[in-house]
């Protein structure tokens, strides 16, 4: 495998690891929001 496809596989990851982390952030943020609202 090649320096350079190495290297872009591994932005690749790095950017989808990132999405995940604030997918996972916001759907934690969205159920405190239900939580509150339901004990509102």
């Amino acid at each position: 495998m090649s320096l350079a496809i190495f290297l872009k596989n591994v932005t690749i990851q790095r950017k989808l690891s990132k999405a995940e982390k604030e997918t996972e952030l916001s759907s934690a943020l969205f159920r405190e929001a239900v939580l509150a609202v339901q004990d509102g």
